[in-house]
């Protein structure tokens, strides 16, 4: 198997992993945090399963605005000067929020807007919030779509994750086909996305991460590990990976 690429936000990256690792430097910043743990994110396994290698964006002001996804991932594939399409086979997009995106709107500048911004001003230019925000919504899916035909074409098989629920609504058929559904367990049918997991938990599995301070939000080694496994099911259905080659 060749590369991949991986996209997405705090999730993806594997942001509070580092609280497994005791040589943990406690002043670190944010960023030097991220190599303490980056073993135990999900791609971070697939591409050891696979012995392969990946290329992430591991820059904070990068994490969670799915437009710079998206720009990062065809720099990577179209404009670098040092990876070629030919080097990776698999592209795994990781939705995050999508009101930490802005949309271009009759030549002007819409968000991002944070959650105690008042979007209510969109309506002096015509526009009402929840029709910005289905805009918005369309206009990513829109170019996420356009992302993983031009790597079809390519060759490269694209992944999606829902990382937030916002989405769904919207997505076609052609999206919704790849769309990874992340199984806790074998016996689940309904394919739920990361933020609904770790909100409403699932018995018997740690999908959060226990801190000294408290729970950290962001997805366990264990939810990274189920989503690991979910990923190496889709790119080699045949195998059982539950339990099978580490």
């Amino acid at each position: 198997m060749k590369g991949i690429i991986s996209v997405g936000c705090s999730i993806s990256k594997g942001w509070g992993l580092w609280f497994y690792n005791p040589n943990m430097d406690e002043n670190a910043s944010t960023i030097s945090k991220l190599k303490y743990g980056s073993h135990l994110r999900y791609t971070d396994l697939v591409a050891k399963y696979f012995n392969t290698f990946y290329v992430m964006d591991d820059l904070y002001e990068h994490s969670g605005d799915d437009l710079k996804s998206l720009d990062f991932a065809n720099h990577v594939l179209f404009n670098n000067g040092y990876y070629k399409p030919k080097d990776f086979s698999t592209i795994i997009f990781q939705l995050s929020w999508p009101m930490r995106s802005y949309l271009m709107y009759k030549g002007t500048k819409l968000g991002p807007y944070g959650e105690d911004d008042d979007p209510n001003h969109l309506r002096e230019i015509g526009l009402d919030p929840i029709e910005y925000y289905k805009l918005l919504r369309l206009h990513i899916l829109d170019e996420v779509e356009s992302l993983f035909k031009k790597c079809e074409n390519l060759g490269i098989n694209p992944i999606l994750i829902n990382g937030s629920s916002e989405y769904s609504d919207l997505m076609n058929d052609y999206l919704r086909d790849k769309l990874l559904h992340i199984k806790v367990d074998k016996n689940q049918s309904k394919n739920y996305s990361i933020d609904y997991l770790l909100t409403n938990r699932y018995d018997g599995k740690s999908m959060t991460i226990q801190t000294p301070q408290g729970i950290d939000s962001h997805p366990s080694a264990e939810f990274h590990q189920i989503i690991a496994n979910n990923i190496i099911t889709r790119i080699e259905p045949p195998l059982n990976v539950l339990g099978t080659k580490q």
